[in-house]
């Protein structure tokens, strides 16, 4: 079975806009959506640089900061995950 390009993309984009209401900014938001999307990518190796340099920044410290210091609801993420079970 063949997984079109678009497909991922178009679920990709589902998942973002569900979980979208756990953080508490936009800027944490876009730092997320990018990080997901690095973790998603098809590079061998996925440390800070491979992750910033796949979605298109020039260093690793956006990403960085956004896993160490990014504001999120957890227990509402969580929430969702366990309804989404359902």
């Amino acid at each position: 079975m063949e997984i079109k390009a678009i497909e991922v993309q178009t679920e990709y984009n589902k998942l973002m806009y569900k979980i979208a209401p756990v953080f508490f900014s936009e800027l944490g938001f876009t730092n997320a959506k990018k990080y997901i999307q690095g973790l998603l990518g098809s590079m061998e190796r996925k440390n800070g640089w491979q992750l910033s340099e796949y979605v298109g920044e020039e260093t690793p410290y956006k990403l960085q900061q956004f896993i160490y210091k990014g504001r999120y609801d957890a227990d509402k993420l969580r929430r969702w995950k366990k309804n989404s079970k359902k």
